[in-house]
């Protein structure tokens, strides 16, 4: 048995998904065949044209089971919230089922037949999900730690209780107790923990000798969240937070998989949402380039133009493992997403014209994202030619390319730093802004736009990261001296 529950364990979560959909359909088909022989005393083998009738049942039963949620969690984890959640949705299912029949016909089906098969589903389906923990639970304590971490899930609602189910099914985390700041939560017990207040948090740390809060709370805006690590900040706890759910439920993730809390999940303002329409209209079924693909900007637009259904994406770059890096991440999501898109990893720089004219040859490009520029103002003061070189001569090479290619739209990526500029970078990125203004008063095909970003969170050779590294290597931290001149 041990083997079995260890190959079942290690399936994809898709897969496990249909396993269960298909024994759950075979257990429901076989309970409408009993309820048939309880309510007459013999077995009806309805005829082909009848068949329906008596599958529809099974069918409406697994996928109330779904909308229901009750897949969410069926394992080791098994819990009588999953025995009601079942009583729940198979209660639906005689109505439905008789509407079906009235619908198309119920001749020769006793209506009673239909309350008798509710209970089978129900005892069966409880049945033998109590047998598989079970068998699962014996055979898999093997591969469980000999002693799970204990962790304070933060969230005491359907999120935080699906967390709660797949860290007793894996056996890692050892869940001391549910935090949340809903009155109406505090006090009681969910899934047999306790739920405390957030206040509460500290005392409980030291007496289970908890490392690790995690959140489960979709719904905490970026000022709760905030304040939470404000006040577990004395505690030394690390802090995670769960997955998006979209990505639990398509596959991409696995709830158990948490990521460290991030600078973006504290910012005191939520992210505006881009329009679709705009993004549709400027992507959709087009081939994009896009240059400094590897980069901070670069790499960002490559992932946000992937997501929205381009046909081609071409990939300009001048470092190669940043080229790889990127190329490789886009295309393991096309192949996860079963993408109808193709990717281009090209690697070159934007000031070579010639190679530029022979990438603008070999694809039909459609809209350019010139992002391709050396940003670091300290490195372009002291390597003033090759910025100048980079900067104003590879966006010159990269907009002429795109006029003769007669692409629909380019797009410069420029910076705030170009607005009266007092640095040689500012200085490089306003003569580029000047070169695509020319472009764009010259009679051709091509739309010329330019867009000015401001300071980019998380950017390589900003603060953020360069803070993270440091405290990551115990410190020190180095601030900038509050009289430094600021370029």
């Amino acid at each position: 048995m041990q083997p079995v529950a260890q190959y079942l364990k290690s399936l994809d979560s898709r897969l496990k998904l249909a396993i269960l959909i298909v024994c759950d359909t075979g257990l429901l088909t076989a309970c409408v065949f009993a309820s048939y022989w309880l309510r007459l005393s013999q077995i009806e083998i309805p005829a082909f044209e009848r068949l329906h009738l008596f599958l529809v049942g099974p069918l409406i039963g697994v996928c109330a089971l779904y909308v229901g949620k009750v897949y969410y969690s069926v394992s080791r984890s098994y819990s009588a919230r999953t025995e009601w959640r079942i009583m729940q949705t198979q209660a639906a299912v005689p109505f439905l089922w008789a509407f079906f029949l009235v619908v198309f016909g119920m001749e020769g089906f006793p209506r009673s037949v239909l309350l008798v098969n509710w209970s089978l589903s129900v005892l069966a389906l409880i049945g033998w999900r109590r047998l598989m923990a079970k068998m699962l639970s014996t055979a898999l304590p093997v591969i469980r730690q000999v002693d799970p971490s204990p962790v304070i899930i933060f969230g005491a609602k359907d999120t935080g209780i699906r967390l709660f189910e797949t860290l007793i099914e894996e056996g890692k985390l050892k869940p001391v107790a549910f935090a949340d700041d809903d009155p109406e939560l505090i006090g009681r017990r969910v899934s047999g923990l306790k739920v405390i207040r957030t206040e509460d948090i500290g005392g409980l740390v030291a007496q289970e000798n908890v490392g690790t809060l995690l959140v489960a709370k979709p719904e905490l805006s970026r000022r709760a969240r905030r304040a939470l690590v404000d006040l577990l900040q004395p505690l030394h706890l690390e802090v995670r937070i769960v997955p998006d759910l979209a990505d639990v439920a398509s596959g991409q993730s696995r709830l158990s998989e948490m990521r460290p809390i991030r600078i973006q999940d504290l910012l005191g303002r939520d992210p505006v949402p881009p329009r679709q329409n705009l993004l549709d209209e400027a992507v959709k079924d087009q081939c994009v380039l896009i240059t400094g693909a590897g980069g901070s900007i670069g790499s960002e637009i490559v992932r946000q133009v992937s997501i929205n259904q381009p046909k081609q994406i071409i990939l300009v770059e001048s470092s190669e493992y940043n080229l790889f890096e990127i190329h490789r991440e886009i295309e393991q999501k096309i192949v996860r997403e079963s993408w109808g898109l193709t990717i281009h990893a090209v690697l070159g720089s934007v000031s070579d014209q010639n190679f530029m004219k022979r990438v603008f040859a070999r694809w039909k490009v459609d809209i350019v994202f010139h992002a391709a520029a050396y940003k670091h103002v300290t490195m372009v003061e002291q390597n003033p030619g090759p910025a100048i070189y980079n900067n104003v001569l590879g966006t010159l090479y990269c907009a002429q390319s795109a006029r003769d290619a007669k692409v629909k739209r380019f797009v410069l990526i420029s910076t705030d730093k170009a607005v009266n500029p007092t640095s040689l970078m500012g200085a490089t990125k306003r003569v580029s802004e000047l070169v695509v203004q020319a472009m764009a008063r010259q009679e051709n095909q091509t739309v010329f736009t330019m867009v000015r970003f401001g300071n980019v969170l998380g950017s390589s050779g900003s603060v953020v990261p360069l803070f993270t590294e440091q405290i990551e290597r115990g410190g020190p931290v180095t601030v900038t001296h509050p009289d430094v001149v600021r370029y």
